[in-house]
C-alpha cells in the first residue's frame, strides 16, 4: 500500500517575516498620505465638555463623529401570548477606520467608516435544536453595505435593520433574517443609568458608557412563519470610545441582570485584571450605586465548550457582592448562544439569556438577564488579531 501523505499547515517563518515587513512599510506609507475627511479622534475623559454633554440624556445616544467606536446594543427577554419564552439581541456598531489594518492593508483605504450589525434570537422551547439559537449579521469592514448613524438624534440603520427614537421618547427596533424578524416598541421604565465615574469608564479603551436598564417592550416576532405578539423587558447599552482595539476584541465578561423586585445589576469583569472589575447597582427608582473590584466576587462552576471555535465559556456562575449583602447564582438558559461574527467584525463571543436566583439582604431574589463573554476563543482570536494588527 502506498504511504499516506501528511501535509504541514505551518507557515514558513521567512514568509511571516516578509509579510510583517510589508505591513510595517505600508503603515509608514499610509501615515504619509493625506487623509481627507477623516475626523480628529479624541479620547473619552472624566472631565470637560464631553462628559457634560454625555450626561445630557438627549445627547447620550447620538452618534459623535470624534469617537473611533460607538455601539448600541439591545438585549431582551420576551414572552409570547402563548407563554413561549424568547430572548433577542440586536446590536449596531459604527467604527472609524483610520487606525485599523486588514493584514498589511490600511483599513481606511477600503472604507473610512465601517458599520456592522447582528441579530440573534434565543428560543429555548423550540423542538428543533438547530433553531434554539439563530444569528444573522450585516455589514462589516469588507462589506459594501452602507450604514447610517445620526449626529442630531438617536437613529441607526444598516441593511434594512434600524433603531430610532420617536418624538414621544419611545424607541422602535426592526431587524430580519431568513424569513424571521422582530418589530418592537420600547418605552422607558427607568431613566438612563451612567456607569463608572458619572458615565466615564477608564481602561485600555476609555469610554463613555450608559444604559437603559429597563425598557418596557411590546411588539411582534415572526419565527418559522408564525407571527407572535410579545411583551417583556429590554436592557439597552451604549458606549462611545477611542482606542485601537475593537470593542469586541478584549478579554472581558459583562453581566446585565433584571430582578423581579425592581432592581438591576451591571457587572463588567476584565479577565486577568481583577482590579479592573466594576459594576452598577440600580435600585427600583433608578438611583445608581457604583461598585469597585473589591466589592465583586465571581466563581465559575460549569462550562460549555464550543464545537465551532473551541472556546470554553462559563455558563453557570456564582456572584457575591458583600457591600450589598447580595448572593446570586446565574444559569444560561441555553448552552449554545455563541455569536460567530468573524465575517463582519473579526470576532466571536457568547452572548445570551440567563436566569438568576439568590438572596438580597436575607430575602429571596430572582430574575433574568443577559451575559456577554468576550475573548474566550483565545487560539482562534490570536490568529485573527495577529493577521489584523501585527507589524
Amino acid at each position: 500500500m502506498p504511504k499516506e501523505k501528511h501535509f504541514s499547515h505551518t507557515v514558513p517563518q521567512k514568509f511571516v517575516e516578509r509579510l510583517r515587513g510589508l505591513q510595517k512599510n505600508l503603515r509608514v506609507l499610509s501615515s504619509l498620505l493625506p487623509a481627507r475627511k477623516l475626523p480628529l479622534l479624541t479620547p473619552a475623559q472624566a472631565f470637560g465638555p464631553d462628559i457634560e454633554r454625555f450626561r445630557d440624556s438627549s445627547q447620550s445616544l447620538v452618534a459623535w463623529w470624534d469617537k473611533q467606536s460607538q455601539w448600541w446594543c439591545f438585549r431582551g427577554n420576551l414572552v409570547t401570548g402563548r407563554g413561549r419564552s424568547l430572548g433577542f439581541q440586536l446590536a449596531f456598531i459604527d467604527r472609524h477606520t483610520q487606525n485599523d489594518f486588514v493584514g498589511a492593508l490600511p483599513a481606511r483605504w477600503i472604507t473610512p467608516r465601517a458599520f456592522a450589525a447582528h441579530l440573534a434570537i434565543s428560543d429555548p422551547m423550540n423542538g428543533d435544536t438547530a433553531k434554539t439559537f439563530r444569528v444573522w449579521q450585516r455589514g462589516g469592514l469588507l462589506s459594501n453595505s452602507t450604514g447610517f448613524a445620526a449626529d442630531d438624534r438617536f437613529h441607526v440603520e444598516l441593511g434594512g435593520w434600524y433603531g430610532f427614537r420617536r418624538a414621544d421618547g419611545s424607541i422602535t427596533l426592526y431587524a430580519h433574517g431568513d424569513g424571521d424578524s422582530i418589530h418592537l416598541e420600547l418605552s422607558e421604565l427607568k431613566p438612563l443609568a451612567y456607569h463608572g465615574q458619572a458615565g466615564y469608564n477608564d481602561g485600555d479603551g476609555a469610554a463613555f458608557y450608559c444604559s437603559y436598564p429597563r425598557l418596557k417592550t411590546t411588539g411582534r416576532v415572526l419565527l418559522d412563519g408564525r407571527l407572535e405578539e410579545v411583551t417583556g423587558l429590554t436592557w439597552m447599552d451604549h458606549e462611545k470610545l477611542t482606542g485601537k482595539e475593537s470593542p469586541f476584541q478584549g478579554n472581558w465578561d459583562r453581566l446585565l441582570l433584571q430582578f423581579s423586585s425592581g432592581q438591576d445589576l451591571m457587572l463588567f469583569l476584565v479577565r486577568g485584571r481583577s482590579e479592573a472589575a466594576s459594576g452598577s447597582w440600580i435600585d427600583a427608582q433608578g438611583n445608581v450605586k457604583h461598585l469597585v473590584a473589591s466589592d465583586i466576587q465571581v466563581e465559575n462552576y460549569e462550562y460549555w465548550i464550543s464545537p465551532r471555535t473551541g472556546a470554553r465559556y462559563p455558563i453557570k456562575r456564582r456572584v457575591r457582592i458583600e457591600p450589598l449583602e447580595l448572593e446570586l447564582e446565574l444559569k444560561a438558559s441555553l448552552s449554545n448562544q455563541e455569536v460567530d461574527l468573524t465575517r463582519s467584525i473579526f470576532s466571536s463571543f457568547w452572548q445570551g439569556i440567563v436566569s438568576v436566583t439568590g438572596r438580597y439582604k436575607g430575602g429571596e431574589l430572582n430574575g433574568h438577564g443577559f451575559m456577554e463573554l468576550a475573548g474566550h476563543d483565545q487560539r482562534r482570536r490570536a490568529k485573527v488579531i495577529e493577521f489584523l494588527t501585527k507589524s
